[in-house]
């Protein structure tokens, strides 16, 4: 069977403090949901979205973070040398927060 990518997955994220709350997934496709949290423009921890709606990273080291709503686009099973997947990734589906510690 072959997946549909009906429509675009669509996330709107609030920042309260600390604490990131996403609407629901408008045009999901039910694949996997990540929360990507960055320290100074580096990727530091990716966190399973799907079961929770909101999120805090319990990191406090000094610096300014981001935290991205992603999701899985599954288009086949190509994979490289490494084993790393070549078409299929994970694609950006909402706002990025900002704040500072």
């Amino acid at each position: 069977m072959e997946q549909k990518f009906d429509g675009t997955p669509k996330a709107e994220l609030r920042l309260e403090g600390r604490r990131v709350t996403r609407s629901d997934v408008a045009n999901d496709w039910g694949l996997m949901l990540r929360w990507v949290v960055k320290r100074d423009g580096k990727e530091i921890a990716t966190v399973a979205a799907r079961a929770d709606a909101t999120y805090e990273h319990p990191d406090k080291t000094p610096g300014h973070y981001e935290i991205e709503l992603q999701t899985w686009k599954y288009v086949n099973y190509a994979k490289d040398a490494k084993g790393e997947f070549t078409v299929s990734k994970f694609v950006t589906i909402s706002n990025v927060v900002k704040y500072k510690i």
